[in-house]
């Protein structure tokens, strides 16, 4: 049964072109002058670092503006290079098209699935030569590929504006619920309520329940750090600003070291890493485990209420974090997150969560220490960390208006998360339409695709050294 269109013809990926490996460039070649290299990351987006190459150089590896490339290791794709005059990678194929190229790079789009279930590796997965060259593709005329791409375009065009919006909205609504946050924090969210015990007197019983705790763990009494409240901002009267160390006990977590997880005795326990803490939620979806001393379990063990805090990682991600409910038994943390555990319940840990993530966000970023690549807090700066302290009456109608605001922030985040996946889909299924042959009419007057891929087998020069597959003839089934 005939299944493609009249005109086209059925080939491979290795019939449309040549392929172009990169150069090996090593460390030792890269200068801060010359052409960039190109390398996977580029493409992709994942790094804005560029290095350069300032020496001798083939032809075959100089890229140029709008040359067409394809990543066949780490990250599957075809991409158009947008900057200046460059050198090529290893691990990216330039591509000297027979095609429209424009319409070769969507066909790569839409194979890439077919390519994926092809690659190997367990580092770094990639594609050998030989199966990518020999995926199966439908080709229509050339004719015809010019007015796919024209679709193609068109509709990802009015895809992208949609995309556009629901980006603008995403952005929206982080600020939005940045400010409600900020706001429930500082004491703008709700009235006060003149009749509501002053936090002055929540702080008397705090002191008193902190001075308890650390006699009952054997520790000897020492003044808690006071904030520095020069540059903080005012609060309603009733109100008052203490340090977290006045208010939490604040305890590192577990060192990974391989040689001491082997000790015998040691007991196998789950441990959050910085991974699992985000900002404003736990992700539990992978947690893993360490060996450490039956005591060092105990003391470190989470406790429904526990706040805590990312000691590092990228500046902006300092001090994020969100309340431990005993969602996993006998759970740890690892010494790049702090837990703060209160010492009156009369402070909803929520609270104090989200004033971190609010508030303490710039004050984070501020006070943290930055390393060549990554910032950090000690826990004495984290001890400082200034903590508004509301009535507790007042502090629980914030905390319920909070919730419904959090709530209907979230469900619109939702929503807008799910029209971006439908926005993602629609780019498949125009695709998927292009290369059926349905998205856009046959025009019966066109070159069928076989004449082309006579012209492109009788010229088609072998690429990087290696002589393309290629039969006296190209594999192809025409329709008439």
């Amino acid at each position: 049964m005939n299944d493609l269109p009249r005109g086209w013809a059925r080939t491979t990926l290795g019939q449309l072109g040549d392929y172009i490996n990169g150069r090996a460039f090593k460390p030792t070649d890269w200068s801060a002058k010359g052409r960039p290299i190109i390398r996977i990351q580029n493409l992709t987006g994942s790094s804005s670092g560029i290095n350069r190459y300032d020496g001798p150089i083939e032809d075959k590896y100089i890229v140029k503006p709008d040359d067409l490339l394809i990543s066949w290791s780490a990250t599957l794709g075809a991409f158009f290079w947008r900057g200046e005059e460059a050198v090529l990678n290893q691990h990216i194929f330039k591509v000297r098209s027979g095609i429209n190229k424009r319409f070769h790079k969507y066909l790569v789009d839409h194979t890439l699935s077919r390519l994926q279930q092809q690659t190997h590796g367990s580092g770094m997965v990639h594609i050998t030569r030989k199966p990518f060259n020999d995926t199966s593709v439908a080709l229509p005329p050339i004719a015809e590929q010019e007015r796919i791409v024209a679709a193609v375009e068109e509709e990802f065009s009015r895809i992208d504006a949609g995309a556009a919006e629901l980006a603008t909205a995403r952005a929206r609504l982080d600020a939005l619920l940045r400010a409600v946050e900020r706001s429930a924090t500082l004491g703008l969210l709700v009235p006060q309520d003149h009749d509501d015990e002053p936090a002055s007197e929540l702080m008397k019983r705090a002191r008193v329940l902190r001075e308890k705790a650390m006699r009952e763990a054997g520790r000897a009494s020492f003044s808690a750090l006071a904030p520095d409240t020069s540059n903080l901002p005012k609060l309603p009267s009733a109100w008052a600003w203490a340090s977290l160390d006045e208010v939490a006990d604040v305890a590192g977590g577990v060192t990974k070291d391989q040689k001491k997880q082997r000790a015998p005795g040691n007991v196998e326990v789950p441990y959050l890493r910085v991974a699992n803490v985000q900002r404003g939620r736990l992700d539990l979806t992978h947690v893993t485990t360490i060996r450490v001393p039956p005591q060092q379990a105990e003391a470190l063990r989470l406790l429904p209420g526990d706040v805590l805090f990312n000691e590092g990682g990228d500046r902006d991600k300092l001090g994020r974090g969100w309340v431990w409910e005993g969602q996993i038994d006998n759970c740890v943390h690892q010494n790049h997150v702090f837990r703060a555990r209160l010492y009156t319940d009369e402070l909803d840990p929520r609270f104090l969560s989200t004033h971190g993530n609010a508030f303490g966000r710039s004050w984070f970023e501020r006070m943290g220490k930055q390393t060549t690549n990554l910032a950090s807090l000690n826990r004495t700066t984290l001890r400082s960390f200034p903590v508004p302290i509301p009535p507790a009456a007042e502090q629980q109608r914030i905390m319920d208006v909070l919730a419904a605001w959090t709530a209907a922030i979230r469900a619109a985040a939702e929503n807008v998360e799910a029209q971006t996946r439908r926005s993602n889909l629609l780019r498949s299924t125009v695709l998927t339409a292009a290369f059926s042959g349905s998205l856009v009419p046959q025009d019966h007057s066109d070159e069928p695709a076989a004449r082309l891929l006579e012209r492109l087998a009788g010229k088609r020069a072998p690429s990087n050294g290696h002589q393309t597959t290629r039969s006296r003839r190209p594999g192809t089934r025409v329709t008439a």
